[in-house]
């Protein structure tokens, strides 16, 4: 019997692989927001009104935010939107929005799949 492994939607066929795999996602977790969010400066007040820059911030930025600017934090995927955040209101909303972009993608489950051995199946399920 073979066994293969699906994490984050994609098929494993080794246990090394996956194991690689999970570990890369940590990292990206850990130092990449731009796979989950768009961050922004913005400038002005909510009395003003506020204008966002049109460049989204890098990794690097996000993860250093400036202590002297405000932000504005989008979801890719949810469309979850925040406006006029201080830096340490912003990161709150990045580390929000990383937990719920790591459920949708079900970054704590790995899935075993034994495939059938008397016969391949696999032509009624393709």
């Amino acid at each position: 019997m073979s066994t293969k492994w699906i994490y984050t939607f994609v098929d494993y066929t080794s246990k090394a692989d996956l194991d690689a795999a999970v570990l890369a996602q940590k990292v990206r977790l850990d130092s990449n927001p731009n796979d989950w969010v768009r961050v922004k400066e913005a400038t002005g007040n909510d009395t003003d009104g506020w204008v966002l820059s049109p460049t989204p911030l890098t990794d690097a930025e996000i993860n250093n935010l400036d202590a002297a600017k405000h932000y504005s934090v989008s979801a890719i995927a949810t469309g979850d939107n925040a406006l006029g955040l201080t830096p340490s209101e912003a990161d709150a909303k990045v580390r929000e929005l990383r937990t719920s972009h790591a459920q949708s993608i079900q970054a704590n489950t790995v899935y075993a799949v034994d495939a059938p051995t008397a016969a391949d199946m696999s032509d009624y399920v393709a």
